[in-house]
């Protein structure tokens, strides 16, 4: 037995990071270069793999790029500490929209509505979202006042782009399905989850109109799933208005030199007229087609349907003229942060938002189509602008708010509770102080306590290196091994452990289940280890496991209670509620465990912000200021 102990205790002391402090969810072990063959591409597998249970796959840091670094901003401030942009007269603008939702041939479906937003230099306020959103692109934060409750969520920008990747890549298995299943015998294209997510694997085939001044893109099939109007292209009115005086002259010089005829000329019309000829064998009367993207077959007769008469069209909205457009329109920073607020709220395919991109100015009008299961037939939202204004210039947060965890944050209230109060005491264990409570047990007679508080020292600093001396917990460790050889209880302990290398999650969860109810360092080991264990046990067993009935949620929030310091629990929490669909969640833990004193520092934290870095390469438009 005593070779066998000795045996253990090498294989602990060179675990690789995933085995210390007690899971056998992988982890990457070390950090190494990558070459990336496409530039600024990230593969969406890349960005998940290093949160999935049962992946290798390592987490590195994209070529040329450094991870992400904690937030300043996150959800342990109150709304009054909040960080806020300096602002100055001018500094926002109100954009009032009129909402028309039609069907897909053309029926207004009741009444429009009103939209409200506030664009700042370096924020959008959505008041039309239910809650309210303020979305802060200077931090990637997305906030949610609640003056009721005196509360405020301070949710991560990167969590939601995460729970949007997850929902993509299960629902079309990988971006391999090309029809989403819903409802029994209903589906729809690929196409429109991937323009509820935002984000999509592979590149969809897109045509761009321009026509009776509105810029369109068509999927194969003719049907117009984005527009919007062309002022867009124009930026400032002045700047516009030299460049046009210079090119006209220029344009004189060059016909004169190079003899331009009137059928030169007539070239862009010709053009223009092809593209819109290029779907007129498409059957457009057939809904269900277009939202297919059926590219059918050309009319030979080459007739096209006629369009409606203008007395049959419905009232348009009032739409502000050229000359009429406030100088907020066309300013650079509020086009950046109004186009971020574009991708966020609405469900526009990427490959379709991308005729944005250069946009020069907020449009004055915009329209996209939607199909989802609240919507099967497919609609479309036409936005028209009715008014600008010039509110006050303040930040749109509420002061005297506190930190709120309720919504998709209610599964983590408890842990962050815990640490918010090891944030705002800031007095975290030293590692001889770990060491001094696992020596009083062992001269107690507690020697399974003592190793377990002893293993509770990774949780805060990382695993033991061979050889390391400056830590007096890893220094601790030989001696109290071989004063455990002989005690029953020490030796079930550690061979039970020894399942956290081998995989053997059942043996590691029921080594520890004795410990759960002790206080301090050691209870906190017992209840992190046994979730972790609890989660990978069932993640390998089969349908037909007879698995305990106990929730490894509530195990590793009951080591946050009673050790709120360790910032590897907070990892541990985020790995599991990322499991369970809850992204927003697992991210709070992460924002909140890089916030306590030691943690961003620790190994297991660190890799957040390479995965942040990731996401940030996978879906650029979601983080406009970067």
């Amino acid at each position: 037995m005593r070779a066998l102990i000795l045996a253990l205790l090498i294989a602990f002391l060179t675990a690789p990071a995933h085995a210390i402090p007690g899971v056998t969810i992988p982890f990457p072990e070390d950090v190494q270069e990558e070459e990336d063959d496409s530039e600024g591409a990230v593969d969406p597998a890349d960005a998940v793999a290093d949160f999935v249970l049962d992946t290798d796959a390592p987490v590195e840091t994209p070529a040329g790029m450094e991870p992400v670094p904690a937030t300043e901003a996150g959800p342990w401030l109150m709304s009054d500490d909040y960080p806020r942009p300096e602002m100055m007269e001018g500094s926002v603008i109100r954009l009032v929209w009129q909402v028309q939702v039609e069907t897909m041939e053309g029926e207004a479906q009741g009444e429009s509505f009103t939209r409200t937003l506030l664009i700042g230099p370096d924020f959008a306020y959505d008041t039309g979202e239910t809650p309210p959103v303020l979305y802060d692109f200077a931090h990637d934060r997305r906030l949610v006042a609640n003056t009721e409750s005196g509360t405020y969520r301070n949710t991560s920008v990167y969590g939601d782009v995460r729970r949007r990747l997850d929902t993509y890549l299960a629902l079309s298995r990988g971006g391999t399905l090309e029809d989403i299943p819903f409802g029994p015998g209903r589906a729809f294209d690929r196409f429109w989850l991937e323009s509820a997510m935002g984000l999509r694997m592979t590149p969809v085939e897109l045509s761009v109109r321009q026509s009776g001044g509105m810029i369109s893109v068509l999927r194969a099939g003719g049907l117009d799933v984005f527009s919007f109007d062309e002022s867009a292209t124009r930026g400032d009115p002045f700047v516009v208005e030299e460049e046009a005086v210079d090119n006209a002259e220029q344009a004189d010089d060059a016909a004169a030199a190079d003899g331009i005829t009137d059928e030169d000329a007539a070239e862009t019309e010709d053009e223009a007229t092809e593209i819109e000829e290029e779907f007129a064998g498409v059957p457009t009367n057939d809904i269900e087609a277009l939202l297919r993207g059926d590219t059918g077959e050309a009319d030979e007769s080459g007739a096209t349907e006629e369009a409606p008469a203008a007395d049959d069209e419905a009232e348009p909205a009032p739409v502000i003229t050229e000359d009429d457009r406030h100088y907020g329109l066309y300013q650079p920073g509020f086009v950046r942060v109004f186009r971020g607020w574009m991708r966020h709220a609405l469900p526009v395919h990427p490959d379709a938002f991308a005729a944005f991109t250069d946009a020069e100015a907020i449009p004055q009008q915009f329209s996209f189509v939607v199909v989802s299961p609240n919507s099967p037939e497919g609609r479309r939202e036409v936005w028209t602008l009715t008014s600008v204004g010039d509110p006050e210039s303040v930040f749109p947060l509420p002061d005297g708010l506190e930190p709120g965890f309720d919504g998709p944050l209610a599964a983590v209230a408890a842990p962050a509770s815990d640490a918010l109060r090891a944030i705002d005491n800031a007095n975290p264990p030293a590692s001889s102080d770990i060491t001094g409570t696992a020596e009083r047990l062992r001269q107690e007679g507690e020697l399974a306590l003592a190793y377990l508080t002893l293993y509770q020292d990774s949780a805060h600093r990382g695993q033991c290196q061979m050889g390391d001396t400056s830590r007096a917990a890893c220094q601790a460790l030989g001696s109290l091994v071989a004063s455990g050889l002989g005690n029953a209880e020490f030796e079930a302990l550690f061979t039970g452990l020894a399942g956290l290398s081998t995989g053997e999650s059942e043996a590691a969860y029921e080594a520890v289940l004795p410990y759960l109810d002790a206080p301090g360092f050691g209870g906190a080991a017992a209840n992190m280890i046994a979730g972790n264990e609890l989660i990978a046990w069932a993640a390998s067993a089969g349908a037909e496991a007879d698995l305990p009935d106990t929730d490894p949620f509530v195990l590793l929030a009951n080591s946050a209670d009673k050790d709120a310091y360790a910032p590897a629990i907070y990892w541990h929490l985020a790995q599991a509620h990322l499991a369970a669909n809850r992204a927003d969640a697992a991210w709070t833990m992460l924002d909140l465990g890089r916030r306590i004193p030691g943690g961003a520092d620790h190994e297991l934290l660190r890799q957040a912000g390479v995965v942040e870095i990731r996401l940030q390469r996978l879906a650029p438009d979601f983080f406009p200021l970067r």
